[in-house]
């Protein structure tokens, strides 16, 4: 019996000693609570953390394989004004051929200039800064949206001008390989002069390589607000230099905000998930208030007959089942969908975040936003529902954050647009950050009150987490859902074990990076350490 009670004790010993490693802290970063923050993990084992205040230059800290800290720079810029961050346009920052690579269009010249500033990825030092694209003229603005390739190592930047209405305009998507060389110029073949107006919607690329653009091509009705709208999309296989395009008219009084596209490689199908978004006049009191409502459908095109085309709504079912039940009411959630993602089995799991603005108190309007619960959601190739499940979750914000610059993170982010600095950096640590591992497994990494973790839905109401200051912080813990391709969930601390000394911090999701090569998620942490509320970069390695 005293052998069999110390294997079992060395086993608990062993098992709580790996699921420790699985977590590591930085030292201490000095870098200040404000501003915006990106982590990117390189291939060579080496974890970069770029900074940037308004105004100010960007700092670039480079962490070593062991997470140690070995290198600090200040980057000023001659060709990239860092005094003119609030009116410039983050379009991402990846690695590409071994360099960190940050993304960024201003005005330069007066022209609105894409700009690929290129960091080297053993030191962090600045290598180039190199112009890639820039607009015709000061007039005639290029808006730009950027698209990483990861089986190439490229990208790929679609070109339109920022403008409500194109006629005879040839729209552009540029091709660049991995040392930022031009390889390709493909127009997009539709004929603007057609429509009223032409707006874009969204630039995606599936995990295959192909390219998918969805144009917005609108009618006008009745003037102004009635429109006949028409989604077109544009598609381009691998390798390819010619565009297939297919259009569709929406519903009346559907406008699309947004789409998601994801390739399914087990039927050769192309999946458009299309977030269409309406304005609604609804009674409150004496009130008559406007309500954005948002309607989520998934279109599969047949890959070699884009007009071979059906859809499905996106309903969660079996999540309202369980929140009607559990709550005794006939209250439904219509949440968002945020990210997608297609497994080799054409099964979908689409991630979906309920988002409230305009928050009422005392019958009053607000700028106020509520980032509500979250649900996860398995969809056959056809977008039928196999499954669906709630996670409580109740995010009170001051400022507007919108579905479109939620979903838009990582692809393109507009900083310091706010006038209030303090909700630049808090809303960082506001929605939720996903991905799936190789192994299939999709894991959704947010933040709440530990007094809410066995918080169930048959405890209604749900206690709200307030984004207000930065005390909410060190009361809240990240929190790291797990989906298996069973549909088996379960929930855990994602610093769990790592310390007896740190209590369990939030995480910047926002800041986030997943190397699906090692399998690591690194972020920056708010944590609380003998009474000192700290930045801390970290690490956890995902469960085999």
């Amino acid at each position: 019996m005293k052998i069999y009670n110390l294997i079992l004790l060395i086993l608990l010993i062993v098992s709580l000693s790996v699921r420790a490693n699985n977590s590591q802290l930085s030292e201490k970063i000095d870098i200040p609570q404000t501003g915006w923050d990106k982590v990117l993990q390189m291939s060579n084992g080496n974890t970069f953390l770029f900074h940037f205040e308004a105004r100010k230059p960007i700092v670039v800290k480079v962490f070593n394989p062991e997470r140690k800290e070995i290198n600090s720079h200040r980057f000023i810029g001659e060709l990239v004004d860092v005094v003119a961050l609030e009116n410039s346009e983050l379009h991402g920052i990846y690695e590409i051929n071994g360099e960190a690579v940050i993304f960024i269009s201003q005005a330069i010249t007066n022209r609105n200039t894409l700009v690929a500033l290129r960091f080297n990825g053993e030191n962090g030092k600045l290598v180039k800064e190199h112009q890639l694209v820039a607009s015709p003229s000061f007039q005639r603005k290029n808006d730009f949206s950027l698209v990483k390739n990861n089986v190439t190592g490229g990208y790929a930047v679609f070109c339109m001008k920022n403008l409500v209405v194109n006629p005879n305009e040839t729209l552009n998507l540029l091709i660049f390989d991995e040392k930022h060389n031009l390889v390709r110029d493909i127009p997009v073949t539709v004929k603007t002069k057609d429509y009223d107006y032409t707006q874009h919607v969204s630039t995606t690329i599936g995990d295959d390589g192909s390219i998918v653009v969805l144009l917005d091509c609108k009618k006008i009705v009745h003037y102004p607000d009635d429109n006949d709208h028409y989604i077109t999309v544009c598609y381009v296989a691998p390798g390819d230099s010619v565009f297939s395009n297919a259009m569709t008219k929406l519903p009346k009084q559907l406008g699309p905000l947004y789409g998601v596209y994801t390739y399914n490689e087990f039927s050769s199908k192309l999946n458009v998930f299309l977030v269409n978004a309406t304005t609604v006049l609804r009674n409150h009191g004496l009130q008559t208030l406007r309500e954005i409502v948002y309607t989520p459908f998934m279109l599969y095109y047949n890959k070699y007959n884009l007009g071979d085309m059906k859809y499905n709504p996106i309903q969660h079912a079996r999540a309202n089942k369980m929140l009607q039940e559990a709550t005794d009411t006939m209250h439904h959630t219509e949440p968002v969908p945020m990210r997608v993602y297609t497994n080799g089995f054409g099964i979908n799991t689409v991630i979906s975040e309920e988002n409230f603005m305009g928050v009422k108190f005392s019958n009053g309007n607000t700028v106020a936003s509520c980032i509500g619960n979250i649900v996860v959601t398995k969809l056959g190739e056809d977008g039928r529902e196999i499954w669906s499940e709630i996670l409580p979750k109740r995010q009170f914000l001051l400022n507007t954050l919108s579905v479109d610059e939620l979903q838009l993170r990582g692809q393109k982010t507009y900083m310091f647009r706010r006038r209030d600095p303090i909700s630049d950096w808090l809303y960082q640590f506001a929605s939720f950050y996903s991905f799936t591992t190789p192994k299939g497994d999709c894991y959704v990494i947010y933040n709440d009150m530990r007094s809410n973790f066995d918080h169930a839905l048959t405890d209604a109401p749900y206690p709200m987490s307030s984004y207000t200051d930065n005390t909410h912080l060190t009361n809240a813990s990240a929190i790291c859902y797990k989906v298996t391709p069973r549909r088996e969930s379960s929930k855990q601390y994602l610093l769990d074990g790592i310390n007896t000394s740190i209590l369990p911090g939030s995480v910047m999701v926002e800041s986030g990076d997943y190397n699906i090569k090692n399998n690591t998620y690194a972020s920056l942490f708010v944590v609380m350490e003998n009474g000192e509320n700290m930045l801390k970069l970290g690490w956890v390695k995902m469960d085999n």
